[in-house]
């Protein structure tokens, strides 16, 4: 714990001033006034108690180190009550060291000072001194270890308990450090500390403030901990929620003794009456423990350490070791029962323990603690006249003014880490670790700006404000991207994109799409100028102030420093993707160029010649949004398995067989068109520039259009989703004999969803256009009722019906375990799914050429609900986790010519398929299955088809 002297208590505060000093400060400010008289300054038992404080936690640790029971009182164990005891004394204290000079960047500089060297020292010898003494790695593995630098990385409070290889066969194997979880709930309430003070002396009513804040602590205490409610956040930023408010109430409690001064009226003789009424009238219930300790540890603590006889007072003349106990016990114990060979009796290991430790403290006190402190900022001649009122203007460099840009650094802070915090799924749960996560740009910016001449100040507060809204904009896209589609983002590769997002937006918002293009600009530059208003708070707070400046480079630079130490998924740099981004897009352009410099690759072109002496009609259909999730997810999966089912049964009364399994696709979440142009011409296309280089030439290069074309058939494709958009063009890029799209489709029904042409009646116009055809047909097809936004489509009795305005639904029978799936929209989802297997089954049982062939395939995974940030830790989960969020999609190949499917013995038969099936790639569909066709219908006569599961380059798009 950090609990620490803080120069003479009450100092600045004593009788030396006058009564009318001292009136007139409290009238005007409202601020604590915590006047103690008679035994002041350093004449007082506070560090006897800490010491037995820090011994208790010692002797508590001893027993679940050993897996024995840990000894308890009112409901506690002896560690926790230990533990209390640094809680409510360091509210006490750091209450009355903001009071004495409420500057929150000496506040928190004096912290830092006593908190982080003895830390930073503990953790480099824990890691780099015991850790290669006693680890089971090899000491390369175990240096390169992410569990090593995540342990180093505690320096940044996001704490990390285990080293790799070492106590793994202490009976207590989890943590080499366990005490460290206080830390950052200590930290915590001291930022806290100020603003709780601060609010108080703002409303002219600071007691009140703090027994609201009491109140609140205490009965979030009561719930969460005793009763056992379940928490809206289990862990932020190495911070238990529940491990906070257990021990929150004790330092707010800490903060009330020192307003009121209740240590005055306090003796050694309460604390004894208190203490002995305790023992002779033990309370009933956990609850009820829980609030007598409450009232019991600042009565005994406060009576015995300000008693009128501090027998004790010199007993920290030789180094205040209480803190370098807390450190160093934990891991000197696991260490003690290491050497020991397993469990030992507990006292002897707190016996042993607590001398190694105390000679370590020791040394940690006058070779690094004391030395730090004798660094802290002194306050600036008299104590502050405090907190200006809100409608007095703040001078430079005044309380005021010190506060406000402490909210402006907080709010820009927050500002930067806004995008990591919107693309999380679960954001409420990292919502507060995400607001205490520093930025580097926030702190940097801020040293510009505090630098600049004054006559540049407002240029420069320009100038940095657009730096933070381009960071902003930018790492939305960044973040947005990587979300969405799980891929690298690349600016110059993904501006293609926005036309599409902007379609997209458009058919989902419609009007409201042109208010919010106009409200955007107007948006970006108020928020400008707010982010410009926040700097020039900034720069007045530091306005000749050297500490501001050197505060906020230390800041700036300890960001800096753990971005690489211990990255964080909020912290850090956020200009870091920015570079990436741009680097990546350089990158992406200079392998583009080099694949279009290779030779050409011809090794597609044989296939047209390769003849078919069969020719059933075959069908390509691609499913929207139709992913391997759908057998992943454990609610999905059974639901999906009977949707399936049924469709088998239907399409085996038609004479149909199907064989299912799995493909990866080049996208994920969206994009359909590059997964379509991947599977049409068995090239990997994954990226706007690659499709824009196949757009033009799609008609001339390998395709599946091309080889049945080749073949004699007549090539039909349909694409309901496609009509005329601002931007872009309505074009048929493969040349099929007969194109069909939205305006062709002359619907004139109730709009579905984004495509608005609801499967079944597309499906039926398209079975009505291919009934007339004579030849035999290619016919392609994109499907689009189960694009996102998902949304109920009816089920009308003929496809016909569909013309007309909300057509009759024909409900089908509810799917059994459909219902376990969570409502909103998994669930949507889903039903979207279920629809199309209906349609789809109508359209297959419709065909009467009895050897065509259904190739049916997922463009990419659905974009549902994230999973694997904060996927459970059991393995399962995490794995279950993985499946849902690849890239596979599901493919099938439904034919009434069984011997056909005989030639695909890698598939599942059914239209079922496990998440852990054979896999093929979108690329290698095309080469696949010509390959397959003509082994079953080809002309032995002719050459034939040779089998590219992986796909070709690039280069096999460049014309001969």
């Amino acid at each position: 714990m950090g609990v620490h002297r803080t120069g003479p208590v009450g100092a600045g505060l004593q009788g030396r001033r006058s009564a009318r000093d001292r009136a007139s400060r409290t009238a005007r400010l409202g601020t604590i006034s915590v006047n103690v008289q008679g035994n002041t300054d350093r004449v007082n038992n506070l560090d006897v108690i800490r010491f037995v404080a820090a011994a208790a936690v010692i002797y508590g640790h001893a027993f679940p180190l050993n897996l024995a029971g840990s000894p308890g009182f009112l409901s506690n164990s002896v560690q926790t009550v230990g533990v209390k005891i640094f809680f409510m004394l360091s509210g006490f204290l750091i209450a009355q060291s903001w009071d004495s000079d409420p500057n929150i960047f000496r506040f928190l500089q004096r912290r830092a000072l006593r908190l982080f060297p003895g830390l930073a020292v503990v953790l480099l010898l824990s890691a780099c001194v015991l850790g290669p003494l006693v680890t089971t790695l090899p000491l390369k593995e175990y240096f390169g270890n992410a569990r090593f630098w995540s342990y180093l990385g505690n320096i940044n409070l996001d704490i990390s308990y285990d080293l790799p290889g070492v106590f793994g066969d202490n009976p207590y194997k989890v943590a080499v450090n366990g005490s460290l979880w206080s830390l950052p709930v200590e930290v915590t309430m001291y930022l806290l500390t100020p603003f709780i003070l601060t609010a108080g002396a703002w409303l002219r009513r600071p007691r009140l403030v703090l027994w609201v804040a009491t109140v609140v602590s205490i009965v979030m205490s009561t719930l969460y901990v005793r009763l056992g409610a379940t928490a809206p956040i289990t862990v932020f930023h190495g911070i238990s929620f529940v491990s906070l408010l257990d021990v929150a109430p004790y330092f707010i409690v800490g903060m009330l003794c020192c307003a009121y001064g209740w240590h005055r009226v306090l003796s050694a003789q309460t604390a004894a009456l208190a203490f002995l009424v305790v023992l002779l009238f033990p309370a009933a219930t956990p609850v009820v423990d829980e609030f007598v300790l409450l009232v019991l540890i600042p009565v005994v603590v406060l009576g015995l350490g300000f008693s009128k006889e501090p027998r004790y007072a010199n007993a920290g003349r030789h180094g205040d070791v209480s803190y370098g106990l807390y450190l160093y016990g934990f891991v000197v114990q696991q260490t003690v029962t290491h050497l020991w060979g397993g469990a030992m009796p507990p006292v002897l290991n707190a016996a042993i323990s607590f001398v190694v430790s105390l000679a370590l403290a020791y040394a940690s006190w006058h070779l690094v603690e004391k030395r730090a402190l004798e660094l802290r900022p002194r306050a600036r001649g008299a104590r502050a006249a405090g907190i200006t009122l809100p409608d007095e203007a703040p001078a430079p460099g005044s309380r005021r003014t010190h506060v406000e840009a402490a909210i402006a650094l907080f709010v820009v802070n927050a500002l930067l880490v806004l995008p990591w915090l919107l693309f999380r799924e679960q954001r409420w749960k990292h919502l507060v670790p995400a607001l205490l996560q520093l930025s580097f740009e926030t702190f940097a910016l801020a040293v510009v700006v505090s630098l600049a001449p004054l006559k540049f100040r407002r240029i420069a507060a320009m100038a940095t404000s657009l730096l933070v809204v381009g960071l902003l904009v930018f790492n939305l896209y960044d973040l947005g991207y990587r979300f969405g589609f799980q891929r690298e983002p690349a600016v110059l590769d993904d501006l293609p994109l926005a036309i599409n997002g902007f379609h997209y937006l458009q058919e989902l918002l419609g009007t409201w799409m042109l208010l919010l293009l106009a409200a955007l600009p107007v948006a970006l530059v108020l928020l400008t100028l707010a982010v410009r208003y926040a700097w020039q708070s900034v720069a007045n707070a530091a306005h000749g102030s050297r500490v501001w400046l050197a505060t906020l480079a230390v800041f700036a630079l300890g960001t800096l420093v753990a971005h690489f130490v211990a990255p964080s998924p909020f912290g850090g740099v956020r200009v870091a993707p920015v570079l990436r981004n741009i680097t990546t897009s350089f990158e992406r352009r200079a392998a583009l160029r080099s694949a279009l410099l290779e030779p050409g690759d011809a090794r597609y072109r044989p296939f047209a010649s390769a003849r078919l002496a069969r020719r059933p009609n075959v069908y390509l259909v691609m499913l929207e949004a139709y992913g391997q999730r759908l057998v992943s997810d454990a609610l999905m999966k059974p639901a999906f398995r009977e949707v399936t089912r049924r469709a088998d049964e239907r399409l085996a009364a038609a004479g149909y067989h199907a064989r299912t399994g799995l493909s990866v696709a080049p996208v994920f979440g969206g994009r359909s068109w590059l997964s379509i142009a991947t599977v049409l011409t068995g090239v990997h296309i994954d990226r706007p520039a690659e499709f824009a280089l196949l757009t033009p030439i799609a008609s001339k290069v390998p395709s599946f259009f091309h080889y049945f074309r080749e073949q004699g058939y007549a090539t039909y494709s349909a694409h309901p989703g496609n009509r005329d958009r601002l931007g872009t063009a309505r074009q048929d890029a493969y040349a099929a004999d007969v194109y069909i799209d939205g305006p062709e489709f002359n619907y004139s029904g109730t709009p579905y969803g984004w495509v608005r042409i609801p499967d079944q009646f597309a499906l039926g116009h398209y079975r009505a256009k291919l009934a007339s055809e004579e030849r035999p047909f290619f016919a392609f097809y994109m499907s689009v009722s189960t694009h996102h936004p998902w949304l109920k489509v009816p089920y009308a009795a003929t496809w016909q019906e569909m013309r007309q305005p909300n057509a009759a639904d024909v409900p089908d029978a509810p799917v059994e375990g459909a219902a376990e799936i969570p409502a909103g929209t998994a669930r949507d989802y889903f039903e979207s799914v279920a629809y199309q297997w209906r349609v789809l089954t109508d359209f297959m049982v419709s065909e009467i050429d009895e050897d065509a062939v259904f190739i049916l395939v997922g463009d990419h995974q659905p974009l549902l609900e994230r999973r694997g940030d904060d996927a459970a830790t059991v393995d399962a989960d995490v794995a279950s986790a993985a499946a849902m969020q690849s890239s596979n999609t599901l493919v099938h190949v439904v034919t009434r010519d069984e011997t056909l499917l005989t030639r695909f013995p890698e598939l599942t038969p059914g239209l079922f398929v496990d998440a852990g099936a054979a896999q093929w790639k979108h690329e290698g569909i095309y080469s696949i299955v010509l390959s397959r066709l003509f082994a079953q219908y080809g002309d032995p006569s002719t050459s034939g088809i040779r089998e590219f599961p992986d796909g070709l380059k690039l280069n096999a798009l460049r014309l001969p």
